[in-house]
Formats: structure tokens, sequence, C-alpha cells
């Protein structure tokens, strides 16, 4: 177990470190396997002559930028105003499964909604519209990104809202919202002051994550985004699949310049943040605060004084008018801003089930005349006759996702379990500051170390295996893992282990025995979304496997640039389901092994 830790950072860091410097070299000038040993300045220079650079820069930080805070804003609206209701509840059962959904998938079935003769459209065609024919509209892609701004958005909103729910510590945010409204402060001004800070302290990791994603993201870009000015993602895609080898140079200052896209992006958000945090200290040390809102407090007044003199009229019933004003005040406690945060959400929420819902239809439908909002015919022939187009890629995927996310979780447990065992402070606090170096993939744009790894790859002609793509799917699956089982292993009772080490077990029996079952959901779930992961990620598939090895998500992205919608939906369709396969089977087995133990059963 003690090899653990430093064996994970070789497996990961050093990749990534080199991967960044063989992209540092070539991007400016030094590529000895094309004949190239001096440094120059020639590839920068030949970067920064290529066509919509500058749009292509601006257009990408102002989509991430408000793909992000749009994100941010949602759900931390969502909390503030149902904190701890019924609605939270309600919420995380419609956006679990959209997070187990890949981008790509989320993309297609958007730009389906969308599309000038999409569902969308045909729902409220000829009768509203009077179209009877798909209108000439540049729709999908937008060119001003709002379907890639939307589609990035559906997908963010739950990563972040599950994040915040697990961050959330419900008995102590509580507690210090009654006091903090005790002492005078309304709801939503208490939230802010008192919660908020806390709870973004927490996820200030994952909003930087989803920050670097919205900035480099590839597959949805290649979907859904325009392709004049294009996303920077797309256009270093376009440089490095040029086919003169010393565009290869060129392409590495690209990838270059979006790691400082995104480094830029993140210092200018935290610069946002502290300046927001500079003015709510001032704010808080004034000592001063808003009253409620004009939709909180009029409604609020007219029904006390309203029930007041009811009570005064009409003493013999006090107790009936005292519930009857309760239930009224409940409800007027919620003002417009809580009714445009629910509404965004559930909103948000029937986008991404009818983009799902639609992949289906397209790949059984036969028949599918423009304004019908539902097929004429449907059949099976495209899945029948095209059975074996689908069925190798789903293979190759299934093996990749299963074989990263086996040696990932794996990697986990080990690094988790020597954590434990460790008694030295010291060494402990080291090793998990450590272990932070494995979430370098999700901050770092995935195509600039990703085509340095590729050019080291290149340069001691290492051959492109079926390895080699496994092994570059599961730098991005193990820091999901992590962050999924970490919480759940740490905040196991230490003193089962105890007890069972007292009985005469060893640390490892104990582990096979005692911990591992009892952490059986947390370990299925995080297996899940390690394949969810995998099965959703296109860079590594296309750079470093070469096109060798296709995958439902590199075929499902090149089939929509132009071709059959059936084929279509159909690649898209399986790409969404397989891994929520996965994710109900991480529920349903601890069910059947622990059903005699509820508590057991719940993870």
């Amino acid at each position: 177990m003690r090899f653990a830790p430093p064996v994970t950072l070789l497996l990961f860091l050093v990749p990534i470190l080199c991967g960044l410097c063989a992209v540092l070299l070539p991007a400016f000038g030094y590529f000895p396997a094309l004949g190239l040993h001096a440094f120059s300045l020639v590839p920068m220079r030949e970067l920064f002559e290529t066509p919509f650079l500058v749009s292509s820069v601006v257009f990408t930080i102002r989509c991430g930028f408000l793909a992000t805070v749009i994100s941010c804003v949602i759900v931390f609206s969502v909390f503030c105003s149902f904190a701890h209701g019924k609605v939270i509840g309600f919420l995380r059962l419609l956006l679990a499964p959209l997070l187990s959904v890949p981008h790509a998938a989320v993309a297609l079935g958007i730009g389906f909604l969308f599309a000038p003769s999409g569902w969308l459209l045909r729902l409220i065609s000829p009768q509203i519209t009077g179209f009877t024919e798909p209108p000439f509209w540049l729709t999908n892609p937008d060119p001003y990104g709002l379907l890639y701004v939307l589609a990035l958005v559906i997908k963010e909103v739950p990563f972040l809202f599950l994040i915040a729910l697990a961050s959330q510590n419900a008995d102590n945010s509580q507690k210090a919202l009654l006091t903090a409204q005790g002492l005078g402060y309304p709801r939503r001004e208490a939230f802010y002051h008192v919660i908020l800070p806390e709870l973004y302290r927490r996820m200030r990791l994952p909003i930087y994550t989803v920050l670097a994603f919205s900035l480099s993201n590839l597959e949805v870009a290649l979907t859904l985004a325009p392709s004049r000015p294009p996303l920077f993602s797309r256009l270093l895609l376009d440089i490095y699949n040029d086919p003169d080898l010393l565009k290869q140079t060129v392409a590495a200052s690209a990838a270059f310049v979006q790691v400082l896209i995104v480094l830029l992006a993140i210092a200018i958000w935290r610069v946002g943040e502290l300046l927001v945090f500079n003015i709510r200290r001032q704010r808080l040390e004034r000592g001063r605060y808003k009253g409620c809102n004009f939709f909180s407090r009029i409604p609020s007044k007219i029904l006390c004084s309203h029930e007041v003199r009811k009570h005064r009229l009409l003493l013999g019933r006090a107790k009936i008018r005292q519930s009857k004003y309760t239930h009224q005040h409940k409800l007027a406690q919620y003002n417009f801003g809580d009714v445009l945060a629910g509404a965004s959400s559930v909103g948000l929420c029937i986008l991404g089930i009818l983009a799902i819902v639609l992949l289906p239809i397209w790949s059984f439908a036969k028949v599918w005349r423009f304004p019908a909002s539902l097929p004429q015919e449907w059949s099976a022939e495209l899945w029948l006759e095209s059975l074996m187009r689908i069925i190798e890629p789903w293979n190759t995927s299934l093996v990749i996702a299963l074989s990263a996310s086996t040696c990932a979780l794996l990697l986990c447990v080990f690094c988790l379990e020597q954590e434990t065992r460790s008694k030295n402070r010291l060494a402990r606090t080291y090793s998990n500051k450590a272990l932070l170096a494995i979430y370098l993939p999700l901050v770092i744009p995935q195509i600039s170390f990703l085509l340095g790894i590729q050019i080291l790859l290149f340069s001691f002609s290492v051959p492109v295996t079926m390895l080699v793509v496994i092994w570059s799917h599961m730098l991005f699956v193990l820091p999901y893992i992590f962050l999924s089982l970490g919480d759940n292993w740490r905040g196991l009772d230490q003193r089962y282990q105890l007890t069972a080490q007292t009985l005469g077990s060893n640390r490892n029996r104990t582990m096979l025995f005692v911990t591992l079952p009892m952490l059986l959901k947390p370990l299925l779930t995080a297996f899940a979304l390690g394949i969810a992961v995998s099965i959703a990620l296109y860079a590594p598939t296309v750079l470093i496997g070469a096109g060798r090895f296709p995958t439902i998500t590199s075929e499902a992205v090149a089939l929509a640039s132009g071709g059959d919608r059936r084929l279509l939906g159909a690649f898209a369709f399986l790409q969404a389901t397989t891994p929520c396969l996965f994710f109900a089977l991480a529920l349903l087995i601890p069910r059947i092994v622990w059903r005699k133990y509820a508590f057991m059963a719940g993870g």
C-alpha cells in the first residue's frame, strides 16, 4: 500500500508534465523528429497569422465565461431559495440522470431540438408558426454560440448541483441560517452572507474545472459551435489535421496559447472572487443590509394585516385562522427570484430529457416529414442493417471504459487505504497535498497536453495500441473517481476497522471484508462515473489512438458534421444509455446484496 501514492503520481503527474514540455518545445521551433534543432518564433508567427485567431479567442472566452456564470447563478439561486426543502430532493431526482449522459449526446439532442426542422418547431407548426416547410434559419450551428452555451449549461448545472449538495453540511448551515435570520437578516441576505462563502470555498476546484472545460471542450464545439469564427479548440484541431507535418509546430503553439487562455481565465475569475468578497466584507462591516425586496415584502404585509384583522373580528376561530396564516405565509416567503430559480432549473431538466428522448425516436423513424410531430412510419431496419457498424465501436468503448475504470478504481482504493493506515500526521498531510496533482487533467485543457503526449509517442516511435488508449483515458477517469470516492472513504467510521482488528483480523483482511463491503455503493457509483467519463471522451481517442480505435463518441461526432440522422440518433442513443445502465446497476446491486440491511443498501 505504501507505494500506491507515488505510483499514482508517477502514472499521472509525469506524463502530464512531459506532455506540456513536449508542447512547449515544438511551440518555439524545437522538434528533432522533423529535423528542427533550433529554437525560433516562426511557429508563433504563423499562428498569429492564422485567419480568425483573435475573434476565435474572444469568442471562446465569451462562451466559456457565459456558460460558467449561468451555471453558478442557477445552482446558487436554487440553494438560496430551497436550501432545506423538498424541492432540492425533487431537483436531485431530475438532474442526477443528466450527469451520466455524455456531453456529445446532449449536444446532438440539442441540435435535433433546435434545428430548422427540429422537434420544437414541429410541435408548434403549422398551427402557430404557419410553416409547412423548414425555414431557412441558421440555428445549428448558430453564429452566436448560444446552443453551445446551452448544451454546456445543461451538463454543468447537474455537476455543480450535486457537488454543492455533497459539500453542504445540512445541520451547521441550517443553524447558521437561523441565527442570521434571528439577527434580522432576510433569508436571501442570510444565505449570501453566511452560507455561500463556505459553500463556494468547497466548490472552488469544481468551478475552475467547469470553466476550463467550457474554454477547451472539443466534442460539443464540433457539434454545435460555428465554424466562422471557430472556438479555439476547433481551430487547434484544424491546424493539427493539416497534412503538412511542419504544421505540427503551429499546432503545438496553439496548444500552448490555449493553456495560457485557460490560466488567464482562471486568474480573471479569481480576481472577480476577491472583488466580490471584498465588497461583501465591507457591507458586513458597515452592518447595513437591504430589507425584504418588493416581491416578498408587500405580500407578507398584506397577508399579515389581513390575518390580524380577521383574528380580531373572530376570536372563536383563532386556531383555524392561525393555521391558514402559517400556510399562506410559507407561500408568501417565495418571491420572484425563487420562482425564477426553480423554473430555470426545471426548464434545463426538461430540455435535457427531451434531447435524450429524441435520439431513439430518430433512430427508429423511417418516414418523418416536416411538420409532423412524430414519425409517420416506424422501423427497426436501420438497427438491423447497421448492427455490425454500431456494435464494433460500442464494444471498443466498453473495453476501454471497463479497463480504465477498473485500474483507476484500484489505484484510488490503494491510495485512500494507505492514507487511512498512515499514522504520521505530517506524512498524511503531504500525501494529501501531493495527490491533488491528479486533478491537473481537469484544469489543464485536454487537447494541450494530449498533443504533447502524442508528439512524445511519435518522437520515440511508440506503437499505438489499445493499452496506450486505455492509459490515456485513465488520465481523466481517475480524478473523477477519486473526487467521488474520497469523501465517502474518509467519512467511514474507523471504529469498524478497529473492532475487526481487535478480533484478530489483519489490515488487508479488514479492508477486504469490512471496509469494501460497507462502501459497496460508493465504490460502484464511482466505477459507474468512471465508465461515463471514459465513454464521453473524444480527444484522447482521436489524438492518442490516431483514429485506429473508433468508439461510439468518435463515430457520433464524425456523423454530426453530416450524415444520416437515423444512424446518428442510434450512435447517440447508445452513447447516452450505456452509462445509465451502469449507474442503474450501481444502485441495484447494493440493494440485492444488502437487502436485509436497509442502512447498508443506502451506502
